[in-house]
């Protein structure tokens, strides 16, 4: 209880507390690490309400990386709900049987163990006890010899059990009902409205350990690696969108470089789209995109003859 009540300090970035789980809208909050320099990764929410999670050298301040919340997030939970499918419930459940089997036949074994050494002490005892009380020599001897037989026997006993102490791996079939109805009634729990956000992490936190991040320049995503609490290491890859400026196809900003001096913006446009061009975001020209790739590139209008029509009136 102490461990968990340390552990759910909530403290500043970069320190090895993952906090409690807390309503906020991050669903990685207190798991995500840094892949840079593997600090605890600070939770920002920005104005338009999306979550991103910063990392800034403790020293310095500097940022060491930003990523965006909306690009890793949706993976995860899809990794965690795949792995919470009927089918990897019933490869949880069967590694859990074959622990059990496990955990039964070094049980046998520990039994083995105790009786063989059972019968050295004894055979040890037995030795002793018939020889001649003049031959002191060999009875002592013979005494540091079944001492070390009961020695030994007392350390096998008190390892036993403390195996003994462990949680036993055996499943009732109720039990393993139960674990494998998980498979549809969990999706259907983590989607739902009255599902708080604080509920969800918490079901997270019982899987996963924690989420490092890396952004990558090539090709342009984002590294996940997901440390699980089986202690498996899953790698992962989230795309994220190319930035603002590099949205426009270089084939239509060509394009647009051989016309604008000759055309309006109106009429490059029409002629963008019956030539089956799209902006970056996939949508029809306008007068108003074109003009936004000439200025972002400084094309300037030099030809005063060359104006834009005026709209029309209805």
């Amino acid at each position: 209880n102490r461990a968990r009540l340390v552990a759910n300090r909530n403290l500043f970035a970069g320190t090895r507390y993952k906090g409690c789980a807390r309503e906020g809208m991050s669903l990685l909050q207190g798991i995500v690490l840094c892949g840079h320099c593997g600090r605890h990764m600070n939770v920002r929410y920005e104005r338009n309400g999306c979550v991103q999670y910063s990392c800034r050298s403790q020293r310095t301040r500097r940022p060491c990386q930003d990523v965006q919340g909306r690009h890793v997030e949706p993976l995860v939970e899809q990794v965690m709900l795949e792995a919470l499918s009927r089918e990897g419930l019933e490869l949880a459940v069967g590694a859990l049987e074959k622990l059990g089997e496990r955990a039964r036949e070094l049980d046998r074994q520990w039994g083995n163990r105790i009786e063989a050494a059972h019968y050295e002490a004894e055979r040890a005892a037995r030795r002793y006890h018939r020889v001649e009380p003049e031959n002191r020599l060999v009875a002592r001897t013979l005494e540091r010899e079944w001492n070390t037989r009961l020695e030994e026997l007392e350390r096998l006993e008190e390892e036993y059990a403390e195996v003994k102490r462990r949680p036993p791996f055996d499943l009732t079939a109720a039990q393993r009902e139960k674990i494998l109805e998980l498979a549809q009634d969990l999706p259907r729990l983590w989607h739902a409205e009255t599902t708080r956000q604080s509920q969800r992490k918490e079901v997270l936190r019982l899987l996963i350990e924690d989420v490092t991040v890396t952004n990558m320049e090539e090709p342009w995503s984002v590294a996940v690696a997901i440390q699980w609490r089986t202690g498996t290491l899953s790698q992962h890859q989230a795309k994220r969108p190319l930035p603002h400026p590099q949205t426009t196809a270089a084939e239509v900003v060509a394009r647009i470089e051989a016309l604008y001096q000759t055309r309006t913006d109106a009429q490059i446009a029409e002629l963008l789209n019956a030539e089956g061009y799209r902006s970056g975001y996939g949508k029809a020209f306008t007068a108003e995109r074109v003009a936004h790739v000439r200025n972002r590139r400084g094309w300037r209008k030099y030809n005063t003859d060359l104006k834009e029509p005026a709209p029309s009136v209805h």
